[in-house]
């Protein structure tokens, strides 16, 4: 079977924390591999150099920096740059 075998490859990319099943439809499967980096060219790299098809890859920011860039945006701020009171000429 092709899973165990796309997992073990991913999981031995250098820096890689860890390899999660997200989704499988078909012959299709989806991971969520964590890493400290972006790791995305490595990734790809041992897929298609260990044999398997690679259909589509991403980056997800993670959870703790969404959360921390949402926490800490300026919501007074219109995208103009200008704050309360200011009044453009």
């Amino acid at each position: 079977m092709t899973l165990p075998r796309a997992a073990q490859i991913l999981e031995q990319v250098h820096k890689v924390t860890k390899v999660q099943k997200l989704a499988e439809v078909g012959t299709e499967v989806t991971f969520r591999v964590s890493a400290p980096l972006d790791l995305r060219a490595d990734l790809a790299r041992a897929i298609v150099g260990g044999g398997l098809d690679l259909l589509q890859m991403g980056r997800a920011s993670s959870r703790l920096e969404s959360v921390f860039l949402e926490l800490t945006a300026d919501r007074n701020t219109p995208a103009d740059g200008r704050t309360t009171g200011d009044v453009a000429s």
